[in-house]
């Protein structure tokens, strides 16, 4: 793709106009679909019925509420981008968000830090949003919020990073309320699961062919966007040079509602190993995670150093020679940097295998002795290892150097109205399983 030079304007010839009309029609369909797939998700998540009549309940009378008039004071924007992590939070974000200003200096470009539901109501980001009989009362709430911030910022560009949130439909439905042109960029690996059905957007930048094949297997898909293969934004490969340390980075995970006892079994998996071995070791803690259980296990250990959650992650990887992760997609960054990638799982039914490390790296890990087994294996012949990361990387990511050159390119490209972009479009479905 060629690059290009944006013209100063305050409007991008943007291919809205060539875009099915976005009618009321349209609208309410996407909002039917919502209330199915949300049901959806609450039987699957098995909320019970006390909490599901109080959610009802606040729903309710926050319906009524909104009913007085609220402000809106806005501060319009050609570009908004809205992410559930700050930059300074995430090394890969905050180049991302350089790279968009520097690209769109003649636009006015903002970011916004997603707000959870607590956070919404103090700050008053929230209006009686359009079509809000359409909403039930369980659904309601997640409305007023993308409805205050496209009245807010009315942009001409929303690039969001929410393809796992059901809200994603509402943040589009009111976005091409305004006109606005919406792409959501893959935070992580798509997989083939619920997570991952929205695609009510207009381009979804994915992270490879892997990722798409997981979208062609998805038995539900809201929407229908126009899925760009790109890369990610979430590192960059500056330095490959390989590391005979004998060191292991640690991405230790956060404890998601669901997943709690999950998460705890495999950190004492990982804190059991390290206590036998006493290997040279960094961790590097999730971005949403606030460390301070690995903190309370490893910090006394003089050989183990807890790394800052914004240090790049190619710089965290210069440092090791292995990796240990439980499902994280950070292993494509050190797959990509050919260090070889040991999974942690001590749950048999849990189902990781969208990231099909198993078959690139073998079996993974559920006790401490596991752990080692598979270092040994990677030590006997590094370079076998190396190259084996480096296809697993290649195998999931659409650029491995230069993907954030590349996805600077297609939004400027997008932005700017050009024809030829490479992208592939799957058909709705809503083949869900039987409760």
């Amino acid at each position: 793709m060629r690059i290009l030079q944006l013209e100063p304007t305050s409007q991008p010839r943007s291919d809205n106009q060539k875009l099915e009309q976005f009618g009321e029609e349209k609208q309410l369909s996407l909002l039917r679909q919502l209330e199915v797939f949300y049901a959806f998700l609450l039987r699957q998540s098995g909320q019970k019925a006390l909490w599901r009549l109080t959610a009802r309940l606040t729903n309710a009378i926050l319906r009524i509420l909104l009913c007085l008039p609220v402000a809106v004071r806005q501060e319009r924007c050609d570009i908004l981008i809205i992410h559930f992590l700050d930059p300074d939070e995430n090394a890969g974000l905050a180049e991302f968000c350089q790279r968009v200003r520097s690209r769109f200096a003649e636009q006015k470009v903002v970011f916004h830090k997603l707000m959870d539901f607590r956070q919404q109501l103090r700050h008053l980001h929230i209006i009686n949003p359009p079509l809000s009989n359409q909403l039930s009362n369980d659904t309601f709430y997640l409305a007023p919020y993308p409805a205050f911030i496209m009245a807010k910022y009315r942009p001409s560009m929303l690039i969001v990073f929410l393809e796992w949130n059901p809200a994603a439909i509402l943040f589009y439905v009111y976005a091409k309320r305004i006109g606005a042109t919406v792409i959501n960029v893959a935070h992580a690996l798509t997989s083939n699961s619920d997570r991952c059905s929205v695609q009510s957007f207009d381009y979804y930048f994915l992270f490879g062919e892997s990722s798409l094949e997981h979208l062609r297997k998805n038995p539900i898909r809201i929407g229908s966007a126009k899925l760009v293969q790109t890369g990610t934004i979430n590192f960059s490969f500056r330095d490959d040079r390989e590391n005979s340390s004998g060191a292991f980075l640690y991405f230790s995970d956060w404890a998601k509602r669901g997943y709690e006892e999950l998460v705890e079994s495999n950190l004492q998996v990982v804190y059991s190993w390290f206590l036998e071995r006493q290997p040279l070791l960094y961790i590097k803690p999730h971005p949403l995670d606030d460390g301070r259980r690995v903190r309370a296990l490893f910090e006394k250990f003089s050989n183990v150093t807890v790394l800052d959650k914004g240090i790049p992650l190619d710089v965290a990887l210069s440092k090791v020679s292995f990796s240990v992760v439980h499902w994280s997609t950070a292993s494509l960054a050190s797959a990509g940097l050919g260090k070889p990638v040991i999974a942690v799982n001590t749950d048999p039914k849990f189902d990781d295998t969208f990231l099909e490390l198993e078959e690139f790296f073998g079996p993974v890990a559920s006790t401490p002795a596991e752990i080692t087994d598979r270092a040994v294996e990677f030590s006997r012949d590094s370079q076998l290892w190396r190259n084996r990361s480096i296809k697993f990387a290649r195998y999931h990511l659409k650029e491995l150097f230069g993907a954030g050159q590349y996805i600077e390119d297609t939004l400027a490209a997008i932005y700017e109205g050009q024809e030829g972009l490479d992208y592939t479009e799957l058909p709705p479905t809503d083949k869900y399983p039987h409760s």
